[in-house]
């Protein structure tokens, strides 16, 4: 089978890469005092483990409606978001299957995984962030990331929530039949977009952030700042813009605000133009920190 990946450069163009490597091409809790996190490159067996609903015609529209592409707790006040899956870790199946339940970082999944968690560097990045953040809102002095991200990130009932708006999919070679009226894997990014923002995926993560309501929803990659908007009900809310200069090299944050909910608009991770350094990543961190304590979360 092929691995189809979709992945956004530092420059805002979006490459289609496929390859037969498996899903590790790809890369990239308890309380706000126990700490959680995010995404890197998982085996292919675990790329398998998304959790069937029992009995349900396989389609592509009702398997991005469902918890595909999702890591940690729904229902925690922080959620973390990215449009494509480019980070090494994030979830993918070869199943149309729509998956019941987030994979979450508990005791099994960490034994899996053991050999290759220390290699996902994009996670120890958002384990910086994170725990500078908590560091920030409880005033509990130095972060300790290490600790954060080697037993806290993304536990069953942590605090943080990521998702993937275009979840990552292992494409058959061939293409199956499908049944009348169900949707085949597009082939293209462009037409995937589509399906995600026409389709049934905007609308359950959009129906998923209004019952979970989380208070701050952080969503890295500027090019793709209409789609999250559109997704978590932000179109046509102003926001406003937020520098971020711990160095010499400046950094714009654009934030809406919406009731008691946040959204943060950030750079990438990783490239020239993103939060890219350990001192950046700590910045963004900080300025999590103050609004969750200043009542944003």
């Amino acid at each position: 089978m092929t691995v189809i990946l979709f992945i956004t450069v530092a420059d805002g163009k979006r490459l289609e890469v496929s390859g037969s490597q498996g899903v590790n091409a790809v890369e990239g809790n308890a309380n706000w005092g126990q700490h959680p996190a995010f995404t890197g490159s998982i085996p292919t067996e675990e790329a398998h483990r998304a959790v069937p609903a029992a009995g349900v015609q396989p389609d592509l529209d009702a398997f991005l409606a469902s918890y595909a592409g999702m890591q940690g707790n729904p229902a925690a006040p922080v959620w973390l978001c990215e449009a494509t899956s480019r980070l090494a870790g994030s979830p993918a199946t070869s199943s149309l299957q729509p998956v019941t339940a987030p994979v979450a970082w508990d005791r099994a999944f960490r034994q899996r995984n053991q050999d290759e968690i220390p290699k996902w560097q994009s996670h120890q990045k958002i384990a910086r962030i994170l725990a500078a953040a908590h560091a920030s809102a409880s005033d509990t002095g130095t972060p300790d990331w290490k600790d954060y991200f080697e037993k806290q990130i993304y536990g069953p009932a942590g605090s943080e929530f990521w998702l993937s708006l275009y979840p990552a999919l292992v494409r058959p070679e061939e293409p199956t039949r499908m049944a009348q009226g169900t949707h085949p894997v597009p082939r293209t990014l462009k037409r995937y977009a589509a399906l995600c923002r026409n389709g049934s995926r905007f609308k359950f993560v959009g129906e998923l952030a209004q019952r979970m309501a989380p208070k701050l929803i952080v969503c890295f990659g500027q090019q793709h700042a209409d789609d999250f908007r559109s997704a978590f009900g932000f179109d046509g809310i102003a926001g406003e813009d937020v520098i971020l200069q711990p160095a010499d090299l400046p950094k714009r944050l654009r934030v809406h605000t919406r009731g008691e909910m946040r959204l943060v608009i950030a750079p990438l991770l990783a490239g020239t133009d993103g939060i890219n350094s350990d001192v950046l990543q700590i910045a963004l961190g900080r300025y999590i920190g103050r609004l969750l304590s200043a009542g944003a979360a």
